[in-house]
């Protein structure tokens, strides 16, 4: 709309404006319905059930949770066709954006000179053509229940459970199996909204057997999980994302493994629970191949040996005791 406007109709500061208020009005709905409308508005409401255990005999609610989502879905349209298509779209609806500013600056009575106009132009036409063609896998990528949900995310539910019988009894921990993951993080909103109190929490989220290890987090990255993902990799030597050589001058050592913010167009719990202030990120293990399978009715038992989710449970395990 905002190319049509600046183009079309040789409105371009107006285009500028219903873009900046579209995208504004936009990003508040969007922010309203992932904070509160999935936990509150009354249309289209289900029932699920969280998973919520602790060791017994344990005096005091855990400080660390394990954390993992029961349920799964299928899509029309698979993850990694999903995340180009989120991404395209991103950078090619900035592109409009800036040439549309260009040409509303050129609107106004004081402008740079020897601009050509001309090519903005036509730059907001064709960027726009090629915004929404890249949105179309979006738009028809529908929910569906055709997938087993191996990967994604019966791998992860097997991690955390692994990964407590690593730990000490000393260790005060606790797993939260969520529901609704897939529809909008309500089980893991609900359990932060109803517990009161924050704490640290290590999701994991599709655990494959072939790939590397990668940490993501949302907003600002803790220094203390950060140190303790760090030191827990090195210790067991795991392959990771982004492994670093060390540094050619002295001792010093660059991380092995650290936090990175989420993949684009991907939700996971710990979105959530940081939204409610706690100290959390997603651990998975992947590739390519196996954006390829999640959310598909190829996501089987079958492909899954399991070697992934032994790796994923000592690492778990060891991130855990770097931070007690």
């Amino acid at each position: 709309m905002a190319a049509y406007l600046a183009t079309r109709l040789s409105a371009p500061i107006v285009g500028f404006l219903e873009d900046v208020v579209g995208l504004g009005l936009l990003s508040l709905a969007s922010y309203w319905m992932a904070r509160y409308g999935v936990l509150s508005l009354s249309a289209s409401r289900s029932n699920a059930t969280n998973l919520v255990a602790t060791r017994s005999g344990a005096q005091s609610k855990p400080s660390v949770w394990l954390v993992a989502h029961l349920d799964s879905k299928s899509q029309t349209i698979a993850m990694a066709v999903r995340i180009g298509s989120a991404v395209s779209f991103a950078v090619m609806s900035a592109g409009v954006m800036v040439s549309v500013v260009v040409l509303a600056a050129l609107e106004l009575p004081v402008h740079a000179s020897g601009i050509d106009a001309a090519l903005f132009a036509r730059a907001a036409t064709i960027l726009s053509y090629i915004a929404v063609a890249a949105a179309i896998p979006i738009i028809f990528c529908f929910v569906g229940n055709k997938s087993q949900g191996a990967l994604d995310n019966a791998t992860g539910v097997a991690s955390v459970i692994l990964a407590i019988d690593k730990l000490p009894a000393a260790i005060d921990i606790g797993i939260l199996l969520t529901s609704a993951e897939e529809l909008g993080l309500a089980g893991a909103r609900h359990f932060a909204a109803t517990r009161g109190e924050t704490a640290l929490a290590i999701n994991c989220d599709t655990i494959d057997d072939a790939g590397k290890f990668v940490c993501m987090a949302s907003g600002a990255k803790s220094r203390r999980l950060d140190e303790a993902i760090d030191r827990a990799a090195s210790r067991l030597q795991v392959e990771t994302v982004g492994v670093e050589r060390l540094a050619t001058r002295g001792t010093a050592r660059r991380p092995i493994l650290r936090l990175r913010g989420m993949l684009p167009g991907i939700l996971a719990d710990n979105i959530a629970l940081t939204d409610a202030g706690w100290e959390s990120f997603t651990l998975s293990r992947g590739n390519i191949a196996t954006l390829g399978y999640v959310h598909t009715s190829r996501d089987v038992p079958d492909r899954v040996k399991g070697t992934g989710i032994a790796k994923a449970a000592s690492l778990i395990a060891a991130i855990v005791e770097e931070l007690a």
